[in-house]
């Protein structure tokens, strides 16, 4: 799971050079008015937390049922479809962060 947190982190601080990154309940957690998204190791898989992503157009698309929270569940190192996906989600939160909460 350090292979697949380490390529997500990368894919997140790539995007944008403005996102702070600390570690907050235990965990990577990137933000820039606000919590952005998070990245949680497990034992046989890493969640890629999206702190608004029930708001996010594609948000049926992400798992979990809270009121703002969505997540993506990988278990194997993200191929390009997964890269893409996630750099597009992380996009639109950045973009949603800064213009709607």
């Amino acid at each position: 799971m350090k292979k697949i947190s380490k390529e997500l982190r990368w894919i997140v601080t790539t995007f944008s050079s403005e996102l702070k990154e600390e570690i907050k309940w235990g965990v990577p957690t990137y933000s820039m008015k606000k919590n952005i998204c998070s990245i949680i190791a497990h034992k046989k898989h890493v969640n890629f937390q999206i702190m608004q992503g029930a708001h996010l157009k594609d948000a049926q698309e992400l798992e979990g049922t809270g009121k703002d929270m969505r997540h993506i569940n990988i278990n194997m190192t993200p191929n390009q479809n997964i890269n893409m996906k996630i750099a597009q989600i992380q996009g639109e939160s950045i973009t949603t962060c800064c213009t709607n909460w």
